[in-house]
Parts: structure tokens; sequence; C-alpha cells
């Protein structure tokens, strides 16, 4: 096994590793790759993932390190899989990703394996640094980055951790400069506001979404920006100050410091950092600027009414509508008094001279949530109001912001904490977010969500059935997230061939395999139906055909994904059909089956378990064979009756009288076997 090459000189205030723990050896990932949880690397860690070193197994002596994910956030397994092995200027290349049995973890964690950048960050600490010249921040950076991102854009992906702490040095002589990972966290989760858009700077960072190149192009021009300045923008600056200056300036002018910034860079960091995102240069721009053409764009942004009179609100006063959203957001219940009473609305018509503006916030006040709980109608006209204010902005709830592109990571984070859930829940079925898509839209906004999505989560979440609620927004939200149900035994369940895996651990446990959120998982990952998701949550109450339903289900998903054996899953399975078999009348097929039964569940193979359980022809010919011995028995009751009387009986009442008899006792007798040696006993 190769060892760590080099590492040991590359951590600023690590103590060496010790020889006893590289002897201990790694943790696998795959076979080719090996993880040392006893030598962390610092500068890629970020206070919710850790870096580590690794090994190539077939690059014997090359370092590479992993990223070990959190279970508390989302990774971004989808761009994960556009970029693996792509190895291209200005990006640290991706190896591999998988799950890994992580020490001192409850269940699995994702790892992912990165080239090692040998020259370290570029900005490494807190603190003002010695500025760069404009020229050394075009070659070293601007010039690779910019490939690095039409590299990611070719591919559909956003980096959405553009910063100056994650740029690297990929080689020991310091002369390639490497965009860091971006994949460990939700998109923009780790990024400080300033190096986000507008719109993103006021969201909840689990709630940013992947965003669009904009965003990324944004986060480059700030990137800039703190080189040419020896400082990160906005540094010291309250977050919500921030906000509020860049909506009443620019984000430019509110952390531009123009006695630094070299004349060479004053157009490309302005194109770079336009708030408005249509008129913001594109990578295309960039290019045209690098090759020495100027680049002029229009400014298509739309003119913000500002008020003479400002309105106070909390400690601020406020002369525009989108100042004002922000600060409602913060303090939901103060803004929701202020908007009943009329003196926000009034503040629209008068001072700002909104006529429009007003009497949309009037009808967002007075129309009715249906809805008796005090806290959902304030947060919901709260959160009305400030989309019809700040389209723009992000959709804000009882404190929480999110994007419509951020909800799903938003969402799972929040069901991670306790008692978040439930908000998350009321910001889904207050509608709000469709009223936001519709301002937003009429604002000049793009990018909004295309499928349909915000109207099927709405009814999901009103619709209490397991396989719905919140739980099935959750999944449906986000394809790759792991199953959060507690069964799960803290494996990581995201992909419908865990699924069973999961099941398998939780039915050997003697309880219900399924909750709400395997049931959601199921609903949503493999297509299970209401009457199947009913069954599997309530197994006592089916009935036959119920039980053989849910069989269907997990056999195909073991058919399609394995494993091959789950014996613990089939013998739970086997008592839900086992009344199929107990209900066979013929004696020693019942015994057969009984048999091939206990032998199946042992298995663990659920197509043979459905096979058995689910054949028609055998239960037909097993009804038509009852039929032929209640008909035997009968004929014999006659013939018995005939010869204790010494004398005939009408024929119809003896086989009426032998029918009944026989229904009672043909049970034990349904074999037809020695109904002549029964006779003869009679006699």
């Amino acid at each position: 096994m190769a060892e760590p090459a080099n590492i040991e000189t590359k951590l600023a205030g690590e103590p060496a590793p010790h020889a006893a723990a590289l002897a201990g050896g790694g943790v696998p990932l795959g076979n080719r790759f090996q993880i040392f949880p006893a030598i962390p690397i610092p500068d890629m860690s970020t206070p919710t993932v850790r870096a580590f070193s690794a090994t190539d197994t077939r690059d014997d002596g090359v370092p590479r390190v992993a990223l070990i994910c959190s279970n508390d956030l989302l990774p971004r397994l989808e761009m994960a899989k556009a970029l693996k092995t792509v190895e291209r200027p200005g990006l640290l290349r991706l190896y591999d990703f998988d799950l890994v049995n992580w020490p001192g973890s409850k269940g699995k964690r994702l790892a992912l394996i990165y080239d090692f950048p040998e020259g370290g960050p570029l900005w490494s600490g807190k603190g003002p640094r010695e500025a760069w010249t404009g020229a050394k921040i075009i070659s070293h950076i601007l010039t690779p980055l910019s490939t690095g991102l039409s590299e990611l854009f070719v591919r559909n992906v956003t980096h959405r951790a553009l910063r100056p702490q994650n740029l690297f040095w990929l080689d020991e002589a310091r002369t390639r400069v490497v965009m860091g990972p971006c994949l460990q966290a939700p998109p923009g989760f780790d990024q400080p506001p300033a190096f986000e858009p507008l719109a993103g700077a006021m969201t909840d960072p689990e709630g940013r979404g992947n965003g669009t190149r904009a965003d990324d192009m944004f986060a480059l021009g700030m990137t800039l920006m703190a080189f040419a300045q020896g400082a990160m923008p906005g540094a010291g600056l309250d977050p919500d100050e921030a906000i509020y200056r860049r909506i009443d300036a620019n984000s430019f002018d509110t952390f531009a410091d123009l006695s630094k910034l070299p004349p060479a860079l004053m157009d490309v960091l302005r194109g770079l950092t336009n708030d408005w995102e249509a008129d913001r240069w594109t990578i295309e721009h960039l290019r045209g600027w690098l090759e020495g053409k100027r680049q002029q764009i229009p400014n298509t942004a739309p003119q913000m009414s500002r008020a003479a009179q400002g309105y106070k609100f909390g400690k601020r006063e406020h002369k525009n509508a989108r100042t004002l959203a922000h600060a409602m957001g913060r303090n939901f219940e103060a803004a929701a008094r202020e908007l009943r009473n009329g003196s926000i609305p009034m503040w629209v018509r008068a001072s700002l001279g909104e006529q429009k503006l007003h009497d949309r916030l009037m009808a967002a006040i007075n129309e009715s949530t249906g809805d008796t709980n005090a806290t959902f109608n304030d947060a919901t006209i709260v959160g009305r109001a400030c989309v019809i204010l700040d389209p723009m902005a992000p959709v804000r709830f009882r404190g929480h912001s999110v994007t419509a592109d951020g909800l799903g990571p938003a969402l799972a984070a929040a069901m991670r904490k306790p008692g978040n859930g439930p908000i998350f829940t009321d910001l889904i079925r207050s509608r709000i977010l469709g009223s936001w898509a519709h301002f937003y839209k009429l604002a000049g906004g793009k990018n909004l969500p295309t499928n349909g999505i915000l109207d099927r989560i709405g009814r999901w979440v009103e619709d209490p059935a397991p396989g719905n609620g919140i739980e099935r927004c959750l999944y449906e939200l986000n394809p790759n997230l792991p199953c959060f149900s507690e069964l799960a035994a803290g494996m990581w369940v995201s992909e419908p061939e865990h699924v069973l895996e999961a099941l398998e651990v939780s039915a050997g446990a003697d309880r219900k395999p399924v909750d709400r959120h395997i049931a959601a998982f199921l609903a949503s990952h493999a297509g299970a139906n209401s009457g199947q998701i009913k069954a599997l949550m309530n197994p006592e109450q089916v009935d036959a055909h119920g039980g053989l339903s849910i069989v269907k289900l997990l056999a195909d998903l073991q058919e399609k994904f394995g494993p091959p054996s789950v014996p613990r899953l089939t013998a739970w399975c086997a008592g839900l059909v086992r009344q199929f078999i107990d209900t066979i009348r013929n004696l020693p097929l019942r015994t057969l089956q009984l048999e091939q039964l206990n032998k199946v569940s042992e298995e663990g193979d659920l197509k043979k378990l459905l096979e058995l359980v689910d054949n028609e022809k055998m239960r037909d010919a097993d009804a038509r064979a009852f039929e032929n011995a209640k008909e035997s028995y009968a004929s014999a009751v006659f013939e018995i009756g005939e010869l204790k009387n010494g004398g005939k009986i009408r024929t119809t009442l003896a086989i009426h009288a032998g029918k009944e008899a026989a229904a009672l006792t043909a049970a034990s007798l349904s074999g037809v076997v020695g109904i002549g040696s029964l006779l003869l006993r009679l006699m």
C-alpha cells in the first residue's frame, strides 16, 4: 500500500503522522482508494465537512484527499456523477465517490476522492494580506478559473463554492490554480453572503439552490475583488447592514475599495458583480474581455421607487420596498401587526406612490388562509407581502428564507432539526411559493420551476396518508437524499437498491419494517401506490390481496436491484400472505406448500415467495377438487342412507343433505382419500 506522500509538509501547525497511524491501515473506498482518518487536512476542511489524506493503489506514491460528508447536509450527487474523472485546467479532479464505513459514525458516510493540491491554498487564515497586482490576478486566477467554469457550464453544472479560501495551487511549484471542491454540501452553503448575488445573500445558506451560471460569475467577481484589495469584501460588516447597503446602492459600491482596485480590472469587476442578472457579464463576455475586446452591456435593470418619507420598521428607516421586505421577513410578528393595521400599505401608496402595489398588498392581507392558527396566518400574510414588495428576493416564512430551487436542501436540513419540519410544512401549504412564481415572472425573473413541482408538493403536503405528507415532498424534492427513517439503522438509503437492505435490517428487529419515511421513499423512488403503502403501514389489517400487493412491490425491487437474499424481510412478508396457503383444502398440498414457504423464507427470495402464493391455477384446481370432494361425499352419504334404511331415498333430498354434511367436514376429508374404506366401516 502506498503511503501518503509529502502530506505532512503541507499542513501548517499539524503534527507529522505517526507511522503507527499508517501501519494501522485506512478506510477503503472500493478496491482502489484508502482513506486515513488519523491524517486530517485542515486547509480543505470546513465546519461541516472534514478532509483526510488518501492514497490511490493505481498510482503508487501520489497523494489524494478524501472529503467525508456530513449526514446532516445533502451532497450534490447528481453533479458528482457529471464531474467524475473530468480533468481540465482550473478544476480539481474528482476521482471517485462512494459510501464508506467511517470510524465513530452511525452507519455509512459519503466520501469524495480528489487530487491532492500540493501547493496548498491561495488564501488561508483571516485578516488582510498583500494585494495582488492586476496582471497577476489575470494570469493566475482569472484565466484558469474562466477555463474551469467553462468546463462546468458545458456539463450544465454550477460550482456555487467559488471564493478565495477554496482556491488551491495544484502543483508544489505553485504554477497551476484550481477551484476547490463544490459537491460535499448544498450549493452555496459555505459561501460568505458577499460572494452571493443579492437574493442569495438574503437566503438561508442551505436554501440557496443550484442557481445559475450568473451566480458563479458574481462569485468570481467578488473573488477577484478580494485578491485585488487584499481583504475579504464585507469583512466586519453586519450581514443585514450589508444587504441594506447593497439594495440602496449596489454590490460593487458596497464592497469595492476604489483606492486599491487596479484600473485594468474596473470593467471586469463592475461587469461580474452587476446586481441585475440580465446585465451581469457571462462567460462569453469574460472571454471577449480577456481577448482584448471591449464589452458593453446595456443597463436594463428596472428603476426602484424611492420614498421621500421613510418608513420606520425595526431599527431602520426604509425608503424603498426591498429593504422593508427584508426587515419584515426578519420579524414577521411585528410585520403582521403593521400590515393588518394598514400602516405599511398606506406608506406604499402615499410615500412610494405605488397604487398597484398597495392594492396587491391589501388583497394579500384580506385573503383568508382557511386556517385557525394565528401564527400560521401571520406568517402567511407576511410571506405574501414580502413577495409582493420584493419578488426578486427569496420566499420568506417565519424567519426562514429559501429560493424555489433551494427548497429541497432547506427542507432536508430543517427536518434534521427538531421543530423545524412543521415550519416547512406550513410554508408549502401556505401556497406562497406559487404566489412568488407569479410575481417573480411579472418582475422579469427567469429560471422558474417548469415541471409543476410546486403544485404537486402542495397536494402532497395536504394529504396525511402514509406515502404522502411532508415526507413525500422531502424525497421528491431531493432525489438523492438518503431515507431519514430511524428504521434504516443509520444506513445510507438513497437509491432503490438500498431500500431492501434497510428493510431487511428493520424486519429483523421484530417490528414493522416500514414507517412514514420509508413509505414516502417507496412512493417516490419505487412507484408504490396508496394500496401498497397502506398495507405496508398496517399489516395487521391487510387482507390476502393487500399482502400480495406488498410482495409484488418488494419482489420487483429485489429482482431489479438486489440484494439476492433478504430472509428476515421474506419471513415477514410470508406472514402477510400465509392465508393463501392456509385456505388450501387439500391437506397433502397444504403441507407441501407450508414446507416450501419455510424454505423460501430461509432463502430470502421474494420472487419465489410470490410465485408460491400467487398461483391462480393451483387455487382453481384446489377449488374444483373441493367441489368434487363435496359431490363424492354427498353420493357416499346417499348410499349409506339407502343401506341403513333398506330402501330408496329421494335422490334430490339425499344429495342436498349430503352436501350440507360435506360442507362441515370436507376440510378434514378434502384429500378425497379412503371414501370407499369409510363406507365399508360404516356398514
